[in-house]
C-alpha cells in the first residue's frame, strides 16, 4: 500500500488539512503547487545549516568539480529542486 498502487480519494478538510495515512512513507515533504492545480509532493530531509554550508562548499571546489560532482540542484536532472529552494527553515 502506498506507493504505486491505485488511486485512492483524499478528502481536504475544512482546515484545509488532509491526511495521506498510509500513503505517507516519509516524515516530511516539500510540497509544490502545479498551474493545473496538481499537489505534488517530494520526500524532503532537512538538514542543519552548517552542514548545508559544508556541503555547498564542497561542491563548489575545483576537486569536487573535476571528480564529477555537480551542485545538489542538478543532480536530479531537474532545475529548481536544490536546497537553496527549499522554503526556509
Amino acid at each position: 500500500m502506498g506507493s504505486m498502487g491505485e488511486p485512492r480519494v483524499i478528502t481536504v478538510q475544512n482546515r484545509g488539512r488532509v491526511n495521506l495515512g498510509k500513503l505517507a512513507t516519509h516524515d516530511r515533504y516539500f510540497a509544490r503547487l502545479e498551474s493545473d492545480g496538481t499537489i505534488v509532493l517530494e520526500p524532503a530531509v532537512l538538514i542543519p545549516l552548517s552542514q548545508k554550508l559544508m556541503l555547498d562548499e564542497r561542491d563548489d571546489s575545483p576537486t569536487a568539480l573535476a571528480d564529477g560532482h555537480e551542485s545538489p540542484a542538478t543532480l536530479d536532472g531537474r532545475e529548481g529542486h536544490g536546497p537553496d529552494d527549499a522554503p526556509a527553515v
